[in-house]
């Protein structure tokens, strides 16, 4: 039953995307500082960039369902949320004094089960609605 749940296709593709996301993210930003663009607006593009890419391909590849404009929507959201998951888990363990290493460890996992459960989620809510 736990290998299963581990190998579901679902789940391995999702983390496929995701981890596809963030080397193009770190690439995008990378070649953004390197040809002069100040880190904030290079984080902002490559962001943006990454974001909408990672909506439409958890729709097509992860989950399977058909892209529409409001997933896009859906999955800033999600991940606003993810983001602020990811910042309460830390301050929790700050505040038990763990490492700061594992605090980014943990919270990395806390924000990659929470946008895996919310975006299949959002997906498929938004899959069944018309339009």
């Amino acid at each position: 039953m736990l290998v299963r749940a581990i190998t579901d296709s679902t789940k391995i593709r999702f983390v496929v995307i995701g981890g596809l996301g963030e080397l193009l993210y770190l690439g995008l930003f990378s070649f953004m500082l390197h040809w002069g663009l100040v880190p904030s607006l290079a984080v902002a593009a490559a962001g943006s960039i990454c974001l909408a890419m990672n909506a439409y391909l958890h729709a097509r590849v992860s989950f399977r369902v058909p892209f529409r404009r409001s997933l896009l929507a859906s999955y800033a959201a999600v991940q606003a949320a993810c983001l602020a998951i990811a910042v309460t888990t830390s301050q929790l363990l700050g505040m038990l004094k763990v490492n700061g290493m594992a605090i980014g460890v943990i919270s990395t996992l806390a924000w990659m089960l929470s946008s895996f459960v919310l975006t299949r989620y959002s997906y498929q809510r938004g899959n069944t609605r018309k339009g």
